[in-house]
């Protein structure tokens, strides 16, 4: 900022505060109170793309902890593509990946799996060298896992397969940020493949990992489909009940009470009306 490179300073503020701690699965609290300040001083440099992702994150981050804001569909007072239509390549890859992730933690997985197909590597294409990257393709490999358990379908299976493919490599360039991801998605690979107790060890792995690393999210959503697996391909019933409180668990410490069907939280945190 002191040196006049508003840009830069403005984006490194919204990777700070928000993108950062997000994609690592902080609370969700902190992060929405200070979503107000932050738009105030985007707007004031007159940072078009910063005022859109910070909105697209802002009403993303309100769905996930006050139901009251609505649930899977990204709409509300902060954001809708009616009052705000993308007008970049940026905005729409964005757009995409915020209704993924809503998609994904409602347990949305048709929605999820069609929009996996849909997007592909556009996201990547129009962002590249990007760390936001990863969690994009591994959200969607997540999605098409969903769909690929459920169905069968090839047009799932072989996009799912791919991605987990492409995490490994990663891991093998000594990434650790992705070492959970490959569990997770090996755990998904194995009960495709009907490898129950391989798939049992994966998926334990993964949320080990996610809770030790303090990532909420991914632990609750990783229960959450951890549960799925040992009801419907095992018959495990109070395995998987249990399964779904330890869910229930992490979602609410990171604060997706909207996902809980919890109370609206504090006005501090619903920001200006439109």
């Amino acid at each position: 900022m002191k040196a006049g490179n508003s840009e830069t300073a403005m984006w490194s503020l919204f990777f700070h505060q928000f993108d950062i701690p997000y994609i690592m699965g902080k609370p969700l609290g902190p992060m929405l109170a200070a979503f107000p300040n932050a738009l105030s001083q985007f707007e004031e440099k007159k940072m078009k793309d910063q005022v859109y992702l910070l909105r697209l994150f802002w009403q993303m981050m309100l769905n996930l902890a006050d139901g009251s804001q609505g649930k899977e569909i990204l709409k509300g007072d902060i954001y809708s593509r009616e009052d705000y239509p993308p007008q970049s390549p940026l905005h729409e890859t964005h757009l995409d990946l915020v209704q993924m992730n809503l998609f994904l933690f409602f347990g949305k997985f048709e929605e999820a799996g069609k929009l996996a197909l849909k997007v592909g590597g556009s996201f990547e294409a129009t962002n590249p060298a990007v760390y936001r990257n990863m969690i994009e393709t591994f959200h969607r490999g997540v999605a098409l896992y969903a769909m690929a358990r459920k169905t069968g379908e090839k047009k799932y299976r072989s996009p799912a397969n791919k991605i987990r493919k492409q995490v490994e490599v990663w891991l093998k360039a000594d990434n650790p940020n992705v070492l959970y991801f490959h569990h997770y998605l090996c755990a998904e690979q194995a009960a495709l493949d009907r490898k129950y107790d391989q798939a049992e060890k994966a998926y334990v792995e993964a949320i080990k990992i996610a809770a030790r690393t303090g990532a909420l999210h991914h632990a609750g959503l990783f229960n959450e489909r951890f549960a799925s697996f040992l009801r419907d391909e095992m018959k495990l019933a109070d395995e998987a009940e249990y399964r779904s409180k330890e869910a229930e668990k992490y979602y609410k410490v990171w604060g997706a009470m909207g996902k809980l069907g919890g109370s609206p939280i504090e006005k501090l945190f619903s920001g200006p009306q439109q």
